[in-house]
């Protein structure tokens, strides 16, 4: 719990405030995993800081919760491509991706057990999504698309979680399914 405690501190993920006049303050508490390896083995314990998401009041605590869902007859068209052109293929998915992502709404919460606060009276305001949130899936899109669209890829008009991007002879196809990534390139 403490180091998932440090590494939220370090990326900002909540600031302190006073809790006058604060309405619907959202509880928090750890979800704890086991990580094995192949062979079954527990190689480590997480503890995962979540928020408590059945409560919250739309309108208050989120507004918009849609995501797009990738379409599979695109994932397979990027596979087709892939394996006529002979391109690369590569996975990858983002650690920690709803952390990393801006709250548009201001969302409260009790700290979770073990997170000692400066002022007693005072709770947290979220700058980031946290898990659990009705929102996060949200807040990651808004924010991973920005920075594809930064970079220029481009949204394909039948599927809003395939991207293209076309250079010259280089060409990269990107599907996305929520903090997963399937890229077919020309070259990588």
């Amino acid at each position: 719990m403490k180091e998932e405690l440090n590494s939220l501190e370090d990326m900002k993920l909540w600031q302190e405030v006073p809790s006058q006049g604060v309405k619907n303050v959202l509880g928090s508490w750890w979800v704890y995993a086991l990580k094995t390896n192949e062979a079954g083995e527990i190689v480590r314990f997480e503890a995962r800081a979540v928020v408590q998401g059945h409560r919250h009041i739309k309108g208050i605590n989120f507004e918009e919760t849609f995501v797009p869902t990738p379409a599979f007859r695109s994932l397979r068209g990027l596979l087709a491509i892939a394996s006529a052109y002979k391109w690369q293929v590569a996975t990858f998915d983002f650690k920690t991706a709803y952390l990393n992502s801006p709250l548009e709404e201001e969302v409260y919460i009790k700290p979770p057990p073990g997170k000692v606060l400066k002022i007693e009276s005072y709770i947290l305001k979220l700058n980031k999504a946290l898990y659990s949130l009705k929102q996060a899936a949200r807040c990651w899109w808004e924010n991973l698309t920005g920075i594809l669209r930064s970079i220029g890829l481009k949204p394909n008009h039948g599927d809003q979680s395939t991207y293209s991007y076309i250079s010259g002879k280089d060409t990269s196809l990107l599907w996305i399914h929520v903090d997963n990534r399937i890229l077919v390139a020309s070259t990588i």
